[in-house]
């Protein structure tokens, strides 16, 4: 996952020369799907980011009817 580039990209956002960040969207259209419900980042993953201080940036969508008759 780019162990050289992580230590190099930590100096230049601590130098204020740059930032780095992970953006996350997702849209979810199907509550039913299991698969399309969480984000998951792995440790190993956590550990690079702040190793190369990273932002990170998530929006999550939820895409549904809502079902009128049951306000009434």
């Amino acid at each position: 996952m780019g162990d050289a580039l992580r230590p190099a990209l930590g100096t230049l956002v601590d130098s204020g020369e740059a930032s780095v960040s992970l953006v996350l969207v997702q849209q979810v259209h199907d509550l039913d799907d299991e698969m399309a419900l969480g984000i998951v980042l792995s440790a190993e993953l956590v550990t690079w980011l702040a190793l190369a201080r990273a932002d990170v940036d998530m929006d999550q969508y939820i895409f549904h009817e809502c079902d009128e008759s049951a306000d009434a």
